[in-house]
């Protein structure tokens, strides 16, 4: 009874080495071949314009009355934008650790709102970190803060991307 299970072990784990060895071998996109998921690409319909652009529609030296505006608007809402600012001031309690206020020209002009995954993320800013962040246009106000961000991402801080930063961080802690 030793042996034939000993045997049948072995034959399972030459199974599973043999198939890892093909599955290694293989390309990645002919094993999602079928699935109907986006891999390592957005599926947001992101704006190509920028923060000056957009601040010069619907900022305070704007042009258009706010009849024009709030027409204007609807074109934008609800769609993603990727941007860099310098970081005027994040949450610092526990209830409002998930935003950061951002800076382009002067004060505040964009608010982030990151979900309960970025927490991570979040922690590593700090008040004048230069960032290049993504979010979701969902709120125009009538003032220096111009736009509200929902799910918010930061892609590089400092001009580092964040897998970079995450990684350098990680190794610092388990140096000697």
């Amino acid at each position: 009874m030793l042996k034939r299970t000993l045997l049948l072990s072995g034959i399972l784990s030459s199974i599973l080495l043999i198939s890892t060895i093909i599955f290694a071998k293989e390309e990645l996109s002919s094993l999602f071949k079928g699935f109907s998921f986006p891999m390592g690409e957005t599926a947001e319909e992101f704006v190509t314009e920028s923060f000056d652009d957009l601040f010069n529609i619907f900022g305070n030296y704007s042009k258009l009355t706010e009849s024009q505006k709030d027409d204007s608007w609807h074109q934008y809402k609800g769609k993603y934008v990727r941007w860099t600012g310098i970081v005027n001031y994040k949450g610092l309690t526990n209830d409002d650790w998930n935003r950061a206020g951002i800076r382009h020209n002067v004060d505040t002009n964009v608010e982030l709102m990151f979900g309960d995954d970025k927490k991570g993320i979040v922690r590593m800013i700090s008040k004048g970190d230069r960032i290049t962040y993504t979010g979701k246009l969902s709120f125009l106000f009538n003032r220096n803060l111009l736009f509200k961000l929902e799910n918010a991402n930061i892609e590089a801080i400092n001009d580092r991307s964040e897998e970079r930063r995450v990684g350098k961080e990680c190794r610092s802690r388990w140096s000697p």
